[in-house]
């Protein structure tokens, strides 16, 4: 392989620059209409493929979709017949009467019959008497209704009423002791059903099948392949079973097959749409061979056209390439003669040009020089040269530096070992590895010593210069004072400091005000206890990590007895000393830390006891009734023992998935008006309290 790579290099080194150019243009132009090509027809394939895969998907949901419609809109009607009394009465008059009214009314329905119990017709909507010599007892439906008592929906069989074939959707008649005391059936023809699939086909090579539960094929718009065994290639149908919406592509007797598949939950089927690759295909292999014609047009255009190029333009270069040499020897009076007024002619143009430009630049040049020289000679910042060896000096300095170091003339510092100016000798190690190691060094800030050892900050750039054969040999660079600026910086560091102390500490007060304001807006202002706000939000909280967990949650509902004429008789200023005495009772009843106690409004208490059930909840609530009457506030105007009572209504439930609050929060304030309506100063429990 390396000896072919070297005889093709020398090969195509030896060729002029005409052939070179050939070759260039050639490959430049054959490869992107080769490569164009094979894209094209391999991004036009993957179209038509996913277009394919598309329409079938789509093909099979809209058919699936149209037939279980269909099904369904027959069951909805079967039901709205079973709902009249009259028909579930058997009166077969009646019944008769009304199955010739579905017959009619429906398209698509054979025949109607009516079934009893035991598998007998008891009647039709042909007109014709009934045959009690037919039996339904061994069809699968009837000993699916008879079992289940709901809808079942048949494969396709032969009506045994009228001989026709179709699918039979039979409905339960149930009797008032909800037993089954016959059968609606209803069949519907296959044509109508086969008449729905074909209509929906795009082209004859597409064909379309329905499955059973067990994968049996019972409609083909292919007759001929409507076969009672289990498929064979059934990929598409074991997902349309399961459920499934989507498209795939599998192998069936050989070749490839595109399908899309869905499914009719009321029947339980699966339905397919497929369609051959090969089929699907036939297009864009006909697009494929128009690409082929013009691609082969087109790297024939591009080939002659390409050569002249290259033969024009290998001529005017090598003009070219004379002239330049000429210039290169310092003729630039050399000029191109100008026959053309195309691109290579203004190539011509622009070479005069660039000639005359660069004695032009030549002529600045040596004028810039004596400018810089100046410059340097007069900046305000320091510029050297020095050689890099530990012990190497400064090769060249301007005035400027010799005056930011303080030595009394040019040549002292010279003389000085560039290593002595650092203040620190690990600041020079670090500029070093930089200059070596990125070739420069930029704003380096760092301490170098004055004349006298004084040390002073500066921000040093430098440039490593290298000699013709490669070799480091010394750096060029420049030197600013810049110790105002830090000092500066100190100051602004300090002051930063200063004032972040200062925020962070009006942080801390402010943070501390914010969590008094958040406590206060949860409170209430008289008990001391959760406000409504707080309580709701508990509620919420609480209720929905049952939910999750599915625990058991309860909630107290507390009102103080008669407590309007406690108001009315000793004033709102003694009811308020009542309201917080209360409160302080409720609180110190509540043992757990997750428990919570609030004012509900007005003379109601609210108590929430996550993971508690009714028992538990009926102890806390016990304990509060009974501390509250042992506090014997007077209370005159009471039924009750002449002291302040309390009611309380007590309720638990593990919510349902997407059960609300609100239905806890009912539930107990159901049991306490219970418990005022049953005398008050009492518990009472939610009767459908669950836990």
């Amino acid at each position: 392989m390396i000896r072919l790579f070297c005889w093709g290099r020398s090969r195509w080194d030896s060729l002029n620059l005409r052939r070179k150019l050939s070759i260039a243009f050639v490959l430049m132009t054959l490869t992107p209409l080769v490569l164009s090509s094979v894209f094209t027809e391999w991004e036009t394939t993957k179209l038509m493929r996913r277009f394919v895969f598309e329409r079938n998907r789509s093909l099979a949901l809209n058919i699936a979709h149209d037939v279980d419609q269909l099904f369904a809109e027959k069951i909805r009607m079967m039901r709205v017949v079973i709902a009249d009394p009259a028909f579930r009465s058997m009166q077969v008059d009646y019944q008769t009467k009304v199955l010739q009214e579905m017959v009619t009314s429906y398209d698509g329905i054979h025949i109607a019959v009516v079934i009893d119990s035991s598998g007998r017709q008891v009647a039709r909507s042909d007109g014709l008497p009934v045959a009690p010599a037919i039996d339904y007892s061994d069809r699968a439906y009837f000993s699916q209704v008879m079992q289940n008592k709901t809808t079942a929906v048949s494969d396709v069989l032969v009506s045994k009423s009228a001989g026709w074939s179709g699918v039979v959707i039979a409905e339960p008649i149930l009797g008032e002791d909800r037993s089954v005391c016959g059968l609606l059936v209803v069949n519907i023809g296959l044509s109508s059903i086969i008449r729905m699939i074909d209509a929906a086909l795009v082209d004859q090579q597409s064909y379309i099948y329905v499955v059973n539960k067990a994968g049996q094929v019972i409609i083909h718009t292919d007759p001929l392949q409507t076969k009672p065994e289990a498929l064979v290639c059934d990929g598409p149908a074991e997902k349309a079973l399961a459920g499934e919406t989507g498209w795939l592509e599998y192998r069936c007797d050989g070749q490839s097959i595109l399908a899309g598949y869905s499914y009719l939950p009321t029947a339980g089927w699966g339905l397919v749409t497929e369609h051959g690759l090969a089929a699907a295909m036939t297009e864009v292999h006909d697009v494929q061979n128009a690409n082929v014609f013009i691609t082969v047009l087109a790297v024939l255009l591009a080939v002659l056209t390409s050569l002249s190029i290259a033969q024009t333009l290998a001529g005017r270069i090598g003009e070219i390439s004379q002239a330049s040499l000429q210039v290169a020897a310092g003729d630039f009076n050399t000029r191109l003669a100008v026959t053309r007024t195309d691109e290579i002619g203004e190539l011509a143009v622009n070479f005069n040009q660039m000639t005359e430009q660069l004695a032009q630049r030549t002529a600045d040049l040596c004028a810039s020089e004596t400018k810089f020289r100046s410059l340097v000679e007069n900046i305000n910042v320091g510029v050297y040269q020095a050689s890099l060896e530990d012990d190497g000096r400064f090769i060249q300095v301007n005035p400027a530096m010799v005056q930011m170091f303080g030595y009394p003339a040019m040549v002292l510092l010279l003389k000085v070992p560039v290593h002595e100016i650092y203040y620190d000798e690990t600041d020079r190690r670090y500029f070093l590895d930089q200059l070596h190691q990125y070739g420069f060094v930029r704003h380096h800030e760092c301490r170098l010593c004055r004349y006298g050892g004084e040390p002073f900050w500066c921000s040093r750039s430098a440039v490593l210069r290298t000699d013709k054969a490669g070799g480091a040999s010394w750096m060029e660079g420049i030197i600013e004072d810049i110790s105002e600026r830090k000092l500066a910086e100190e100051l602004l560091h300090k002051t930063k400091q200063d004032l972040e102390l200062q925020v962070a500490e009006r942080t801390r007060e402010l943070t501390a005000l914010n969590e008094e304001l958040h406590q206060l807006s949860l409170s209430d202002g008289l008990t001391g206890l959760g406000n409504r706000r707080s309580l709701d939000e508990l509620l919420e909280r609480e209720w929905k990590r049952a939910q999750r967990e599915q625990s058991v949650m309860a909630m107290l509902m507390i009102d103080l007895d008669f407590f309007k004429l406690f108001n009315d008789t000793y004033g709102h200023l003694a009811g308020d000393e009542c309201l917080k005495t209360v409160a302080a009772a409720i609180r110190r009843m509540i043992q757990r830390q997750t428990d919570f106690a609030g004012r509900y409004g007005g003379e109601e208490f609210s108590v929430v006891l996550p993971a508690t059930d009714i028992a538990g909840a009926h102890q806390v609530g016990e304990r509060i009734r009974r501390e509250v009457e042992a506090l014997a506030i007077p209370h005159q105007c009471s039924l009750l023992g002449g002291v302040v009572t309390v009611s309380i209504g007590v309720a638990a439930k593990i919510p349902a998935r997407d059960e609300p609050v609100q239905a806890l929060v009912e539930a107990a304030d159901q049991a306490l008006y219970q418990a005022k309506a049953a005398g008050r100063n009492r518990v009472v429990l939610f009767s459908g309290s669950e836990g």
